[in-house]
């Protein structure tokens, strides 16, 4: 969990968000936040992978996170309420708590989907493509 702190003096009123976000839903929001206040324009096509940020008042986690592709010491990817950790699936059962995936069908998904992701992520940085 890391606090984000949006600040203006036109905001009428706090609140805080539960839903699950990442660094890259930032600039997203930012620049449909743009958009939208200031009429500034925003390609099509863009090199972001976020999908902004997710203002649910209560958790959730409907999105596919990417973290460290490389890492055995942290969780790796995120998509919806399971992680892969290390060659393991985990279903997050709450906040900061978790179960292996029993199913192993819904585990070799997960599992399918964060090797798809690799591959993407491997041929864009070996291809120096980063444009969808």
């Amino acid at each position: 969990r890391v606090p984000l702190i949006i600040y203006s003096p036109m905001l009428k009123s706090t609140a805080t968000f539960s839903g699950s976000c990442s660094h890259a839903d930032v600039l997203p929001s930012l620049a449909a936040l743009l958009n939208r206040n200031y009429g500034i324009d925003i390609p099509e096509t863009h090199s972001w992978v976020g999908q902004g940020l997710d203002v649910s008042k209560e958790y959730q986690n409907e999105r596919t996170i990417q973290l460290n592709l490389h890492s055995f010491q942290f969780p790796v990817f995120i998509h919806n309420d399971h992680f892969v950790y290390a060659h393991d699936v985990y279903r997050m059962t709450g906040y900061a708590s978790f179960e292996l995936e029993k199913d192993k069908t819904v585990a070799r998904d997960i599992m399918d989907r964060y090797q798809n992701y690799k591959f993407v992520n491997n041929y864009s940085i070996a291809k120096d493509r980063i444009v969808r």
